[in-house]
């Protein structure tokens, strides 16, 4: 049997990945959704936080466990497409950590969706979370972004997967994409029901 593929949602903080992804898991219920800060936390036994603001050789660590973390997600939850919300590039408050590639491919993702959204919007989306964010300009997080579609177009094309890129705001398209993942042939499905 085919295993439902794992669609790897990619966005820097704020670019509305969680509130996108929400709204594909309402319009798809078959499908699950997790965030990659969720599985870390919990295999890790910290808070976002302290993942997020350790050095940089830290957060890389921190991230090799990703792949077994969501690997043991899935299995108590059976066969089913999953959205797994991820950083590409990880803001510490003292610089940016790319994640490695190695992380990435270790997933197995079958697909990428980058999520991006007006710079402006992105700062206001942090000011307005309870979460603690850097705080930064927004010209900063117009070069994160940018940063961090690069990386999601080069991680898809070493890894020879679909990528989609989207506003945060376009779930028509969002949804368009997860469904060709899943279904990239009318009549053969890649494990999404």
């Amino acid at each position: 049997m085919i295993s439902p593929p794992v669609i790897g949602l990619f966005g820097i903080s704020g670019s509305g990945k969680t509130h996108l992804a929400r709204r594909i898991v309402e319009m798809r219920p078959e499908m699950l959704r997790v965030s990659a800060s969720t599985l870390l936390k919990s295999a890790h036994r910290t808070t976002g936080e302290r993942l997020r603001t350790a050095n940089a050789e830290r957060v890389v660590d921190n991230q090799k466990a990703l792949a077994s973390a969501l690997h043991e997600w899935r299995d108590a939850r059976g066969l089913h497409p999953v959205l797994l919300e991820a950083h590409a590039l990880i803001d510490n408050d003292r610089e940016l950590v790319e994640v490695p590639f190695e992380v990435i491919r270790a997933i197995d993702l079958a697909a990428i969706l980058s999520i991006e959204a007006d710079p402006v919007e992105i700062a206001e989306r942090r000011r307005r979370d309870d979460r603690n964010r850097p705080i930064r300009t927004i010209d900063e997080l117009g070069r994160q972004q940018a940063h961090s579609l690069e990386l999601t177009s080069s991680l898809s094309k070493w890894l020879g997967i679909p990528f989609q890129r989207a506003s945060s705001h376009d779930l028509a398209a969002a949804v368009r994409f997860v469904d060709q993942v899943c279904n990239p042939r009318s009549n053969i499905s890649r494990g999404c029901p």
